[in-house]
């Protein structure tokens, strides 16, 4: 397992545990972890299924994106036929690396803006004493065009001691494969 940096123009990759994942059922698997000497484990489940239509098509896009000029940054999207969620892997002014979300309680067509959220209050090593809460810092677009993405665009500044903002206006392409449009 590697922690990410960003040094101003490039990610730097530092080696900092193991993780092992145990298939547990169909589409469940537990991710056991041991992190800077830390150990622990989580339970996940497939988040997705089913695709939107978009002129008259399934619009298969849930996947992981990213852009090859800013690898060791990128995306995490999940669309249905009635929500858009994605996932905005970026860093920090100090270089560390920071998750955002934008989410959309319906699917917005060729293209759509919402607010660009920083979650605050969990960690994979810290007690869940609260929900995670989530605060607008920016704003998040995106467009697809031809089946695809076209576009994703968005500016954040971080909040509550993190220092900096973190922004894009670039093309993607998918980091693997295509999720697929069957729940």
């Amino acid at each position: 397992m590697f922690r990410s940096a960003w040094n101003g123009s490039a990610n730097v990759l530092t080696e900092v545990g193991s993780g092992i994942i145990s298939p547990t059922a169909t589409n469940e698997f537990v991710f056991s972890y041991n992190i800077d000497g830390e150990t622990g484990s989580e339970a996940f489940r497939s988040f997705g299924g089913a695709c939107p239509t978009l002129s008259g098509a399934p619009l298969n896009v849930s996947a992981h994106w990213f852009n090859p000029a800013r690898s060791g940054t990128g995306y995490s999207v999940q669309l249905f036929p009635d929500d858009e969620f994605h996932a905005i892997f970026g860093y920090d002014a100090l270089g560390q690396p920071r998750f955002l979300t934008a989410e959309l309680g319906r699917f917005g067509g060729a293209t759509a803006s919402m607010d660009l959220l920083q979650v605050s209050g969990f960690c994979p090593l810290c007690p869940r004493n609260t929900e995670p809460v989530r605060t607008p810092i920016g704003s998040f677009s995106r467009s697809f065009a031809n089946g695809s993405f076209g576009n994703i665009t968005f500016s954040g500044t971080y909040i509550n001691g993190v220092p900096g903002t973190w922004s894009a206006n670039e093309g993607v392409q998918p980091l693997g494969g295509l999720q697929g449009c069957t729940p």
